[in-house]
């Protein structure tokens, strides 16, 4: 997906300019800024990777949890 991403930078580029305003209200400005924060990250290697390697961290924590398990693979179901 991130290599994906990358081909098409430009595509995400063009969302930095976005705007969409209902009710005199600026409701692009969250679309604006995550296309700046989307595409910083794109364009910096060693960010991705670490950000690539919590998530992996994250989503491996609460599998964990969702099995009833502790970091050491012990069963955790009923200890407070």
């Amino acid at each position: 997906v991130g290599q994906q991403c990358k081909e098409n930078i430009f595509a995400i580029q063009t969302l930095k300019d976005f705007q969409y305003v209902e009710d005199q209200k600026d409701q692009g400005y969250n679309v604006r800024e995550r296309a700046k924060q989307l595409v910083a990250l794109l364009k910096d290697d060693e960010r991705l990777r670490n950000e690539r390697r919590k998530a992996q961290e994250a989503r491996e924590h609460y599998v964990r949890q969702a099995m009833g398990m502790d970091s050491n693979g012990s069963v955790t179901y009923g200890r407070t």
